[in-house]
C-alpha cells in the first residue's frame, strides 16, 4: 500500500531501497519491466576525484577517457561508453543494499547502541586478520629448528635489554636463568649488563607480567609471530591446521587493544571492512548462479571493473542466460562420441537429455539488459559491428554486446601517495556478444607479462575481430552452412 511504501521510504537504509520505494509510490500500477527500465535512467557521476572506502582501505579509480570525468549520465550512456566510475558507484549501491538486507544495518552498528553485535564483528575481524598474519608466519617458521626460530625472531625484534628479555621469556618461559644469561651473551647489546642487572631482568619480566599484546609491543614484533615461535618451541611438528585451530582465542586476545571503549573510530573502520566482506560473500552466491566461475569475490568496489577476474566461457554463459530469458541451460560440447566402430568394443556415448534448465533471472531483467547491450552496438563502444551480420533472407540480425578493456598494473606507492614504480602485468580487450536469437560468445585479446607494456589496444580490437570473422560465422549463424555443404559436388582426392 501507499502507506507501507511511505514507511519503507522514510526508513530506507540504502539508496536503492529509497529509489525503489519512492518510484513505486509514484507508479503504483507499473510492471516489473517498466520499473527496471526506469532504474536504468538513474544518473551517476563519472567524477574520479572521490575517495572510496573499500577493500580494507581508501581507494581512487580512473576512467579510460578524461572527457567522461565531469559528466553526469544515466546507465544507458554509461553502459554504451563503459565508464568506470559509474560502475564503481553502481557497485557501491549494490553493496550497501546487500548490507542493509543483513541482520544489522550499517547505521545500527555505527551508532554503538548494540554493543553485543559490535563485539561480534570486532572478534571476527581480529580472528580473520590474525589468521592472515599467522598463515604468513607459519610459512616462515614451520620448517626451522627451535634454535633457528629463535635466531630468526631476534633479528626482527627491538634491541633493548627489556625487549630482549621479554622476547626470551615469552618464547621460553620455563628456561632457567643460566639459559637466559647464555642467550643474552650470544646477542650482545650496546650497553654492558652486569650480573646483577641480568638477574633483575630475568626476575622482573616473567611471561605472566604482561599480556600478549603488550609483550609483542615491547619486543617490537607482531603478536602472532611471538605466539607462534613460542608454540613451535614445544610443538615443533604441529600441522598448519592444528596451529590455526589452537590459536583462535589467541588471535582475538592479540587484538585486545581494539576493544577499548575509547577507540570507536578504529572499531567502526574494522566493522565497515567486515560488513563489506560479508556483502561480497552474498553477492558471490548470486553471481555463481549466473555462471561466475570462482568461489570468491575480491571484497572491493573494484570488482565492478574486473578486479575479481572472469573467464571467457563464463561471460558467454551469462549472455546465454540473457538470450534465453533468464534460463541457465546445460552446456553440451558434444552431441555424441563413438569409439571402436565396427569392432566388438564399439561404444557410443551420448549426452544426458535429462539435464534440467534452471530459471536464474526474471525474464524482465533479461529484456532490459538485452536492450542496453544492443545500444553498445548501435551507438557505443562496439559500433563497428553494427549491420555486419544478416540472416538467410538478407535481413540484418540484431547484435548486442558489452566491451571491456583491462590494463592490469602492479603499482608501488610511497608515503603521501607518490608512485614509486609501476609494472605492467597484462592487457586484455574483451567483447561479449549475441547475434540474433540463438548465437552468443566472447572474443578476448590478451597479452601477458612485461610484453603488455608495448600494447595499447582496447576492446575495440575484439569487436573488430568479430567483424572480420563475418565471412566464416555468418553461414553458421543464418543456417546456410549446412545447405552450402550439401550442394557441394564430391571432388577427387588431390595428391
Amino acid at each position: 500500500s501507499a502507506d507501507d511504501l511511505q514507511d519503507l521510504a522514510d526508513d530506507a537504509p540504502d539508496p536503492l531501497t529509497s529509489w525503489a520505494t519512492t518510484w513505486l509510490m509514484q507508479h503504483p500500477k507499473a510492471s516489473l519491466e517498466e520499473m527496471l527500465e526506469a532504474s536504468t535512467e538513474r544518473t551517476y557521476s563519472g567524477n574520479p576525484h572521490e575517495t572510496f572506502f573499500t577493500g580494507s582501505g581508501a581507494h581512487v579509480f580512473a576512467n579510460f577517457e578524461r572527457e567522461e570525468d565531469g559528466e553526469i549520465m544515466d546507465l544507458h550512456e554509461a553502459f554504451r561508453k563503459s565508464v568506470n566510475l559509474v560502475f564503481i558507484r553502481v557497485m557501491r549501491d549494490i553493496v550497501n543494499y546487500t548490507i542493509a538486507q543483513g541482520t544489522h544495518t550499517k547505521e545500527e552498528l555505527m551508532s554503538g547502541d548494540d554493543e553485543q553485535a559490535r563485539q561480534s564483528y570486532l572478534e571476527r575481524f581480529a580472528d580473520n586478520e590474525g589468521s592472515v598474519f599467522l598463515n604468513r608466519y607459519i610459512g616462515d617458521y614451520i620448517d626451522l629448528t627451535p634454535d633457528a626460530m629463535m635466531e630468526k625472531v631476534v633479528g626482527h625484534s627491538h634491541k633493548g635489554a627489556t625487549a630482549r628479555t621479554i622476547l626470551f621469556r615469552s618464547i621460553r618461559p620455563q628456561a632457567s636463568y643460566q639459559e637466559f644469561a647464555a642467550f643474552m651473551a650470544k646477542h650482545p647489546l650496546h650497553e654492558e649488563l652486569s650480573e646483577a642487572r641480568l638477574e633483575q631482568l630475568y626476575h622482573d619480566y616473567p611471561i605472566e607480567r604482561y599480556n600478549l599484546s603488550d609483550r609483542s609491543y615491547i619486543a617490537g614484533i607482531n603478536p602472532m609471530e611471538l605466539w607462534l615461535v613460542s608454540y613451535l618451541q614445544t610443538n615443533p611438528h604441529a600441522s598448519r591446521r592444528a596451529i590455526l585451530e589452537v590459536s583462535q582465542p589467541v588471535r582475538i586476545e592479540s587484538y585486545a587493544w581494539l576493544f577499548h571503549p575509547n577507540l570507536k573510530h578504529a572499531q567502526d573502520t574494522r566493522i565497515r571492512i567486515m560488513l563489506e566482506e560479508d556483502a561480497f560473500a552474498r553477492i558471490q552466491k548470486r553471481w555463481a548462479r549466473l555462471g561466475y566461475p570462482f568461489d570468491h569475490l575480491v571484497p572491493s568496489l573494484a570488482t565492478a571493473i574486473g578486479s575479481s577476474a572472469d573467464r571467457p566461457g563464463a561471460l558467454a554463459e551469462l549472455i546465454g542466460i540473457i538470450l534465453n530469458e533468464g534460463m541457465r541451460r546445460p552446456t553440451v560440447r558434444f552431441e555424441s562420441l563413438a569409439f571402436g566402430q565396427g569392432t566388438p568394443y564399439e561404444t557410443l556415448l551420448e549426452h544426458d537429455d535429462d539435464q534440467q534448465a534452471e530459471q536464474v533471472l526474471a525474464p524482465a531483467i533479461t529484456h532490459v539488459v538485452k536492450n542496453i547491450m544492443s545500444e553498445v552496438v548501435e551507438n557505443g563502444t562496439a559500433k563497428r559491428v553494427k549491420g555486419v551480420y544478416k540472416d538467410a533472407s538478407g535481413q540484418l540480425l540484431a547484435i548486442g554486446g558489452k566491451t571491456g578493456t583491462g590494463d592490469q598494473r602492479y603499482d608501488e606507492f610511497a608515503a603521501g601517495g607518490r608512485l614509486i614504480s609501476s609494472r605492467v602485468m597484462n592487457r586484455t580487450g574483451t567483447f561479449v556478444f549475441y547475434i540474433g536469437d540463438h548465437f552468443f560468445g566472447t572474443i578476448t585479446a590478451h597479452v601477458a607479462g612485461d610484453d603488455a607494456a608495448d600494447y595499447k589496444f582496447t576492446s575495440a580490437l575484439s569487436a573488430q575481430m568479430l567483424k572480420a570473422l563475418q565471412p566464416i560465422l555468418e553461414p553458421i549463424v543464418n543456417g546456410t552452412e549446412a545447405t552450402a555443404q550439401s550442394n557441394v559436388a564430391p571432388q577427387p582426392a588431390q595428391p
